[in-house]
């Protein structure tokens, strides 16, 4: 009798149920797991996609999705923080190095910033502006060539290309030297030069070590798409640079786009942070403590910018840069220009531009014309008819990819660095960005920024709104999973 029963049983109606239960109880479980800590646009964003593919959808955040990284990777975090926190009175009991001129709204600023990232304005620096990819990667290697101690680099791509190897040949000679060479790069944006010339650099006595690495083991603890997305040099502790710009020939690969970066080449206080950040990275992905006093040399008064650093990212209890980025369109009372390769705005952020644009200021966003990834220009193009409507003005930039990332606020206060004005890099990756205080900087960075919109067109309302059907469609659809990018 068991057995007919058995053999009566429709057994693709059983396996249609289950799976139909299946389907349901992912969509409820994630109902409630989802929208944990998480922004509302984002949260809808999520279940949207798994409600409509709840299989595909729930690997999908179990790889992309997840709001906190590793468990390992959080404690050490938090002993970190208290290395942060003793650095910083270390920091501030320099009253030679903590800026003392700065106007009131500076102090306002400069207070907020420390409170993000526990690091103080510094006084006593000189600043450069490298543009030209070619000027920065022969500065760079005039500098490692002169290096008498240490050489530290921390990249998200390193390519294993004519520039790649042209800096490692440079690092391998400083090595013979007797240079304590460090380089630390993203283990997905140099994957390809961690499988071969890494190797070749490690056996030129070069310590290469890959950030956040992608195993196996470690992919359901954390998300596999936060990446160190920072650029930062230092050497002996006295020269350094960061920016936008990575190691690789400015093609980026590409037979017919090439990319425009800025760099900035640093002495100076500044130097102690950079050093200090490189060292909290460091320790990071290989347990090592780099504590000799060499690295933090006393630096002298060598010039009259006063900097800042502030760096962000997934581990931090708020977006550091984001909440700075808003704070500075409140501050603004004439002009604020942008240059950024990748605008995906949150609701916070267009806000701020709306309550900027009302007042009067003028808001100037530059993006390229032409990128490499097509769901966050479809994404972020979904968001210019809005800032228009606002009173921002948007140019498109025709020469190349622009990837500059920058901000000034009435020509008095610069952002600058490797955060580009999106939700990746205001919530997922880890970034460094500079904020600028003095007159001299400002005005060079300013005038790079209406270089920039020299070489750009005005999109208008207009013409914006005449845009074919099918695209506004697709850019709207891309504008629905904005918040997951």
């Amino acid at each position: 009798m068991e057995s007919e029963l058995l053999t009566s049983i429709d057994w693709s109606v059983v396996a249609f149920i289950a799976y139909i239960i299946l389907e349901w109880g992912i969509r409820l479980v994630m109902l409630l797991v989802v929208p944990q800590n998480r922004r509302p646009t984002s949260a809808l964003a999520w279940l949207m996609v798994i409600f409509i593919f709840p299989l595909g959808g729930l690997i999908v955040y179990l790889l992309f999705g997840a709001q906190h990284v590793n468990k390992t990777r959080a404690v050490k975090f938090e002993e970190l923080h208290k290395l942060l926190g003793a650095g910083e009175q270390k920091l501030k009991a320099r009253e030679d190095t903590v800026a003392p001129d700065l106007s009131e709204k500076g102090h306002e600023i400069a207070e907020f910033v420390q409170t993000l990232g526990s690091m103080p304005s510094l006084s006593g620096n000189t600043t450069r502006l490298l543009p030209d990819a070619e000027e920065f990667y022969d500065l760079l290697v005039e500098d490692i060539n002169n290096a008498k101690e240490t050489i530290h680099m921390l990249f998200y791509i390193y390519n294993d290309d004519i520039v790649g190897r042209r800096i490692a040949e440079a690092l391998a000679n400083a090595a013979k030297r007797g240079v304590v060479c460090r380089v630390l790069v993203d283990s997905m944006g140099s994957k390809e030069m961690l499988k071969r010339l890494a190797l070749k650099m490690r056996k030129n006595g070069i310590d290469v070590h890959d950030a956040l690495p992608v195993k196996s083991k470690s992919r359901f603890v954390g998300r596999v798409d936060i990446r160190n997305h920072r650029k930062v040099i230092v050497i002996d502790g006295i020269v350094g640079y960061t920016g936008s710009q990575n190691i690789t020939d400015p093609s980026y690969g590409h037979v017919d786009l090439v990319w425009h970066d800025v760099m900035m080449r640093l002495t100076g206080n500044i130097l102690l942070e950079l050093q200090f950040l490189f060292v909290s990275d460091w320790y990071m992905e290989t347990d090592k403590q780099l504590i000799e006093p060499k690295l933090f040399p006393e630096t002298e008064q060598c010039g009259s910018s006063d900097l800042q650093i502030l760096p962000s990212g997934p581990i931090y209890e708020q977006e550091n840069y984001q909440s700075l980025v808003v704070s500075m369109f409140y501050y603004a009372t004439k002009r604020i220009i942008i240059t950024t390769p990748y605008l995906v705005p949150d609701e916070v952020f267009m806000q701020a531009v709306q309550s900027a644009c009302t007042r009067g200021v003028e808001v100037i966003i530059v993006c390229p014309k032409k990128t490499d990834q097509m769901l966050p220009t479809l994404a972020a193009r979904s968001y210019y008819e809005a800032l228009l409507s606002y009173g921002a003005k948007i140019h498109l930039h025709t020469d190349g990819l622009l990837h500059a990332k920058t901000m000034t606020i009435d020509g008095e206060y610069g952002l600058f660095g490797s955060s580009n004005f999106d939700i990746r890099s205001f919530a997922i990756n880890f970034e460094v960005n500079m904020i600028i205080y003095d007159k001299k900087t400002n005005i060079d960075l300013v005038a790079l920024q209406e270089r920039y919109l020299s070489e750009a067109i005005e999109l208008t309302a207009k013409e914006w709104s005449n845009r074919k059907k099918y695209v506004k469609l697709f850019q709207n659809v891309a504008r629905l999973v904005s918040p997951m990018l």
